[in-house]
């Protein structure tokens, strides 16, 4: 698969795993800066790194980056729903957008990281 395409696919997994902690709550239900939503998206986050390391090879110092891109394409894309179907667009969503690439990258980082020492294991036991 070309270095294109891979980034394409990455963004999208990484949209998806935000998107699917983010997009069937309601707005007047969402609160964002609490401990039961950041800690579920930011395990999405790790998920998805730790599936790209490990599945699609000669991935790691982007990662981070583009799943936090997929983080805030995933925020921007309820912002604008909101904002189309008028169900209440409010002044924080910079805030938003801001939490979804720090949450995005940071699980992005840890799980590229993850995903790398699994894979050196990996390597280091088939050698013995």
């Amino acid at each position: 698969m070309t270095p294109n395409r891979t980034s394409l696919l990455v963004l999208a997994l990484a949209t998806l795993a935000a998107g699917a902690h983010l997009w069937p709550v309601p707005p007047e239900q969402l609160e964002m800066l609490t401990r039961g939503f950041l800690l579920p998206w930011l395990g999405m986050a790790v998920l998805a790194a730790l599936l790209v390391q490990l599945l699609l090879t000669g991935r790691r110092g982007d990662t981070p980056g583009l799943i936090a891109i997929g983080f805030i394409l995933s925020v921007l894309g309820r912002v604008a729903v909101e904002g189309f179907t008028g169900t209440g667009v409010h002044s924080l969503w910079p805030v938003e957008v801001a939490l979804g690439g720090g949450i995005g990258f940071s699980g992005g980082w840890l799980g590229m990281m993850a995903g790398t020492i699994i894979d050196r294991y990996r390597q280091r036991r088939t050698w013995r």
